[in-house]
C-alpha cells in the first residue's frame, strides 16, 4: 500500500508522477521570472510599503527621501 494512516475527516488531493526511471524533470522560468535575486531597490521599496501601510499613500512625502525616490515608491502601490 502506498499510503497508510492518512488522516480521516480531511480532504486530500491526491498528486501523480509520471515520471519513469531514469527520466528527468527540468524546470523553466516563465512570465519574464529571471534567475537573479530581486533588486535591492525593489526590496527596499516592498519594505516601506509594508512598513507604512495604508498610510504610505498620503505620508509618502513625509519621509526623509530624495524626490526622485518618492516618486518611486509611490507608482508601485
Amino acid at each position: 500500500m502506498a499510503f497508510k494512516d492518512l488522516p480521516q475527516g480531511v480532504e486530500l488531493f491526491p498528486a501523480i508522477s509520471s515520471v519513469r526511471g531514469g527520466a528527468f524533470i527540468r524546470l523553466r522560468y516563465l512570465n519574464g521570472a529571471t534567475r537573479e535575486p530581486p533588486a535591492l531597490m525593489a526590496l527596499c521599496g516592498l519594505s516601506i510599503h509594508v512598513s507604512m501601510g495604508k498610510e504610505r499613500e498620503t505620508q509618502t512625502d513625509r519621509l526623509p527621501l530624495p524626490p526622485p525616490l518618492q516618486r518611486y515608491i509611490l507608482p508601485s502601490m
